[in-house]
């Protein structure tokens, strides 16, 4: 298996598991997480950090190694349906950079898609610099805010 086939695997497991169904009650706005939030701290869910903070990178990382004869047939539809599956309307998105945007030109056929993803991938990396802004007040190292698709859970970082 070649980096590039690594990396498009890797962002296929992370997006098919955040659209799993059995997350749907922790991604609900407005439903109280508590009980979620615990299962979360105590790894029932151990995939979740890792696929919310790091499948975006995956599929970044895609796109650099791949080959320029392979397509994004097989993964456009799997991020479409995250963000489908995961959209918020209630969460104010704000326009991504053009940096942004030049990350994922590869989606360029569609700029849903492109906008969500270079959204995502904004929003990813003020979270791990803890610069993200969450209800007027900034989150830090204490916790993390996955905003996949425009909207939040909070939890506290292990």
């Amino acid at each position: 298996m070649n980096l590039a086939d690594a990396h498009l695997n890797a962002a296929l497991i992370c997006t098919t598991y955040l659209s799993y169904s059995s997350l749907d009650t922790l991604f609900s706005a407005g439903e109280d997480t508590a009980d979620f939030e615990a299962q979360i701290l105590r790894g029932d869910f151990v995939l979740l950090d890792y696929a919310a903070l790091e499948g975006m990178e995956h599929v970044e990382k895609w796109i650099q190694h791949k080959t320029s004869d392979e397509s994004n047939d097989v993964i456009s539809p799997i991020l479409s349906q995250l963000f489908e599956t995961r959209s918020n309307d209630a969460f104010d998105w704000s326009a991504p950079s053009q940096s942004f945007m030049d990350r994922f030109a590869l989606f360029h056929d569609d700029p849903d898609l492109r906008e969500s993803l270079a959204s995502t991938a904004s929003f990813l990396t003020g979270a791990k610099s803890g610069i993200i802004a969450v209800g007027g007040k900034h989150s830090s190292t204490s916790g993390y805010v996955f905003k996949a698709t425009g909207l939040t859970l909070n939890h506290g970082c292990r």
